[in-house]
């Protein structure tokens, strides 16, 4: 086909530095969006509060301006200057809102705006599941403290399983007991997860394949497997196709009259491949959904088990707060997961200030701090980031030229 280029703000010049050297002597909210104003790439939410109760979100970063008779996911003509974006969208129209001292803000991936002047800045947005569990965990305690957003980053709660269950399976049980008997016992299985997936929870790697051979029983007898699988890779994007096929009346991809035999076919096809994985119905989430951290060498013939470290069982999933995604067209290696984790109770930094990282802070495989650091991250640890008195249990480390 013909040659295509991008253009990416990622790669436009910045002043980024600037930004966040304003931002360390940022006193208030106020000072602190100004901040930002001369932040490039990549596009940030920005959530920041102030001794004050002040607080505020904005979506920070260079945004183009397109010319709105193009979509603005379509390739363009580079052959003419028509093409050209046509400057930025103005800091000041950028999505934006003030917290009130009784509303609380939650960021997790999902649409910044459902207003339809707002500018377009993507359409690749994970669905609101993991920021309603967020929310959901906040309502639940009156005085937050850092152990408890440890725990809220940790939490595995799957808030999809329900909303299948409901619109979904609920509603074609009947059906598919009466004309498929041998799938009861795990229809009643999918029926009774709660949707915990911690490592031994029960059914989990049953509703996982489930959701994902009812993704291609609806959509791969139309759009085909190679352009399906095209679509599923890019994470989360359909969950919400999904759920508007069994909802909507007129919906042509799951007319009512087939719903049951498409979870019918779903299920017996998760079963199938548990079966073929040695793996039945009762099976644990933990050994099903495992995590391999891969080195660019270990695809060496004879170096994969000095560079490789896992596979190891995750807990949580694609559309839980403790995120443990996986390609949609393989559901169970984990590929994507957050790699960082900090918590700072400011009003008290010096004794609650923790991070962790996924690995471990030497990047030789013969270290003893190649991997030192995944055991905590699995157990939802941190580790102490003292500002003002040094560790106790260590020798200081001396550079000398």
């Amino acid at each position: 086909g013909p040659p295509l280029s991008l253009r990416l703000t990622l790669h436009e010049p910045t002043k980024d530095l600037e930004t966040f050297l304003a931002l360390g002597r940022a006193e208030t909210v106020d000072e602190a969006l100004s901040a930002a104003d001369t932040f490039g790439s990549p596009g940030q939410n920005l959530l920041v509060a102030d001794r004050d109760g002040d607080a505020a979100f904005r979506l920070i970063g260079r945004v183009p301006v397109r010319d709105p008779q193009w979509h603005p996911v379509m390739p363009r003509d580079g052959k003419t200057r028509a093409s050209d974006w046509l400057g930025y969208v103005p800091q000041s129209e950028m999505p934006a809102c003030r917290v009130r001292a009784d509303e609380v803000l939650v960021s997790a991936n999902q649409p910044h705006s459902v207003d339809d002047d707002a500018p377009y800045v993507s359409h690749l947005y994970e669905p609101d599941f993991r920021a309603a569990r967020i929310r959901e965990c906040l309502a639940e305690r009156d005085a937050l403290t850092a152990t408890d957003m440890g725990a809220i980053q940790m939490d595995v709660l799957d808030r999809l399983v329900p909303w299948v269950r409901v619109h979904i399976l609920e509603v074609h049980a009947e059906e598919v007991r009466r004309t498929r008997p041998a799938l009861v016992p795990a229809l009643d299985r999918l029926l009774g997860f709660d949707g915990r997936e911690h490592l031994e929870a029960r059914g989990a790697p049953l509703w996982h394949l489930f959701f994902h051979h009812l993704v291609r029983q609806t959509f791969v007898p139309v759009l085909g497997a190679e352009l399906v699988n095209a679509w599923v890779r890019l994470l989360n994007l359909v969950e919400t196709p999904l759920r508007r096929a069994f909802t909507e009346d007129d919906n042509p991809w799951a007319p009512p009259s087939v719903r049951p035999t498409l979870v019918a076919g779903a299920l017996e096809d998760a079963l199938a491949g548990l079966r073929h994985a040695g793996l039945g119905p009762d099976a644990p989430w933990g050994a099903w959904h495992k995590l391999r951290l891969t080195h660019a060498l270990g695809a060496a013939p004879g170096l994969g088990a000095f560079f490789n470290r896992g596979p190891m069982p995750v807990a949580g999933g694609p559309f839980t707060v403790s995120s443990g995604q996986y390609a949609h067209t393989s559901p169970g290696p984990m590929v994507v997961g957050a790699s960082y984790r900090q918590v700072v109770d400011l009003a008290d930094a010096e004794r609650t200030a923790g991070m962790i990282t996924l690995g471990g802070q030497s990047g030789h495989a013969a270290s003893r701090h190649y991997n030192d650091l995944t055991p905590l991250w699995l157990a939802g640890e941190r580790l102490p980031m003292r500002l003002g008195t040094p560790p106790q249990d260590s020798a200081p480390l001396i550079l000398e030229p």
